[in-house]
C-alpha cells in the first residue's frame, strides 16, 4: 500500500566522484549539527489521557485507517502490487532525479530499482527480498551486503507490510499502544507505536479529521549510526478503490533525502517468484 524506499542503501559509492565528495562533505557537516538518533527521543506530542486503554485505543485509530483507505475486504484482496515512481534523491547539497519501481509480493518478498544518471553514466541499483535471502545489485554487479544493510533491507519488508495496516489488528505478533496527539501547522495527527519481534520501532501517524495514514517514523542505520527517518505522505487519491498518496517527502536525521511522485500502480493476484531471486541478476 505504501513505499518505504532506504535510501541509507544509496552509497556516495555509487554516484560520480565529485558529486560523492559534496555529498559526504555535506553529510559530516550535517552529523554535527544537533542531528539526534531515535532511541532515547521522546514523543513530542501530547500524551495520551490518564485512563484510557492505550492498546485499545490505538486498535480504534488503526480500525479507522483501514476504513478510510479503502476498507477491510479491498486491502486484503491484493497481495502483490507493483508502484513507479519518480523523482529526486537529495544526497548532500546534491539533487539527482531518478525514476523506480517496486515490486512487493506477500508476505516475503520485495524488488526495488532505482535507476538514476550521473554525467553521462546510468546507474541502475536493485535491491532484493526474497523470504531470508537478500541482495543488493549495481549495473549488474552483485554487491557487498553489510550486517547494517541486510538488516534495512528486511526491515524494508517488515515496515512496508505493517503499513498496510489490516495485518496490525488481525496479527497477534504485533504489539500497537496509543503515544497521544501530536500537531504540525494545521494537521493534528494520532500517534500509534508499533511493535514486533525482531521489527524496529514505527511510529505512525494517522490524520485527526480523515483518518488517513500521512506520517511515518523508525530509525535506519546510516553510515555507522542510527538515525530517526520520517515518510510524510500527501496527496491521497482513488487509485482502483485504493485511498493512497501520491506524493512522499522523506526526511533523515532532518534532512531532506527524497521527494517522490507515484506515477502508476497496478494489482496483481500474484507475481512471478523468480522475479525475487536475489541471486539472479536484474
Amino acid at each position: 500500500m505504501f513505499l518505504v524506499l532506504l535510501l541509507s542503501l544509496v552509497s556516495p559509492q555509487w554516484i560520480s566522484a565529485q558529486d560523492a565528495r559534496s555529498a559526504q562533505g555535506a553529510q559530516s557537516s550535517q552529523d554535527s549539527q544537533n542531528v539526534k538518533p531515535f532511541e532515547g527521543q521522546e514523543f513530542p506530542g501530547q500524551g495520551a489521557p490518564a485512563g484510557i486503554d492505550l492498546s485499545e485505543t490505538a486498535k480504534k485509530v488503526v480500525a479507522r485507517a483501514i476504513q478510510a483507505h479503502g476498507g477491510r475486504e479491498l486491502l486484503t484482496k491484493n497481495r502483490a502490487d507493483k508502484v513507479k515512481l519518480q523523482g529526486k534523491m537529495v544526497v548532500g547539497k546534491v539533487e539527482i532525479p531518478y525514476t523506480a519501481e517496486t515490486l512487493v509480493q506477500l508476505p516475503g518478498q520485495f524488488k526495488n530499482t532505482i535507476q538514476f544518471n550521473q554525467g553521462k553514466k546510468e546507474v541502475a541499483l536493485t535491491q532484493v527480498i526474497d523470504g531470508t535471502r537478500a541482495a543488493i545489485w549495481v549495473n549488474g554487479d552483485r554487491q557487498k551486503l553489510s550486517t547494517a544493510q541486510a538488516l534495512d533491507l528486511r526491515q524494508t519488508l517488515d515496515l512496508n507490510r505493517a503499513m498496510r495496516l489490516v495485518g496490525l489488528l488481525e496479527d497477534s505478533a504485533y504489539n500497537l499502544k496509543y503515544l497521544g496527539q501530536t500537531e504540525e501547522g494545521e494537521q493534528k495527527t494520532h500517534v500509534v507505536r508499533v511493535l514486533r519481534k525482531d521489527m524496529r520501532e514505527l511510529r505512525m501517524f494517522f490524520d485527526a479529521k480523515t483518518g488517513l495514514l500521512v506520517k511515518t517514523e523508525h530509525p535506519v542505520d546510516f553510515q555507522g549510526k542510527q538515525m530517526l527517518q520520517e515518510e510524510h505522505y500527501s496527496d491521497f487519491r482513488d487509485l482502483s478503490g485504493f485511498r493512497r498518496p501520491v506524493r512522499m517527502t522523506v526526511y533523515r536525521g532532518g534532512q531532506k533525502i527524497l521527494e517522490s511522485a507515484l506515477t502508476q500502480v497496478s494489482y496483481f493476484e500474484s507475481i512471478e517468484p523468480s522475479r525475487f531471486d536475489p541471486e539472479q541478476m536484474p
